[in-house]
């Protein structure tokens, strides 16, 4: 009983797929043109014709370049002078970079201080060298400690 069943099961699968094949091959046929029946017969009749048919389609064509302009002129005319191309126009950041003025870092003298207690306008910053903490003003860049002359960037 179960040997039916499964034969069964095969011939669903395989008409299944026949049907399948048969759809896809009518898309084809609908979007490309292409009906893949005629082609096998073509085959069948002529082999050796479909064969240099494939080859004959598949390869580029040659591209033709076109002819050659003769420039009129001699070489001592202005007009055949080379020059350099113009610069290309500066973009928005380059023209900010070029009208600010140039920025040199501002190495100060910090002050040690409690961690805890920094006014408004000033940050504080640990010394990379005996790690005691400067006050420093917040638009500095360098700090130069004031107990071992260490110079630590503003983090």
């Amino acid at each position: 009983m179960m040997a039916g069943n499964n034969q069964d099961e095969d011939e669903v699968l395989e008409q299944y797929s026949i049907m399948a094949h048969v759809e896809a091959s009518t898309r084809v046929k609908e979007n490309t043109g292409f009906d893949m029946s005629e082609f096998e017969k073509q085959r069948k009749l002529h082999p050796e014709q479909t064969k240099l048919d494939y080859f004959e389609t598949s390869r580029k064509p040659k591209q033709m370049l076109p002819d050659a302009k003769s420039m009129s002129g001699g070489s001592s005319s202005g007009m055949m002078r080379a020059e350099e191309p113009p610069l290309p126009p500066p973009r928005p950041n380059r023209r900010y970079l070029e009208q600010r003025a140039p920025h040199t870092p501002d190495l100060v003298d910090g002050e040690a201080a409690q961690e805890g207690s920094i006014p408004t306008g000033f940050v504080s910053v640990k010394c990379l060298g005996c790690k005691t903490y400067l006050k420093v003003n917040m638009f500095a860049t360098l700090v130069r400690c004031s107990e071992c002359s260490t110079v630590s960037p503003l983090c």
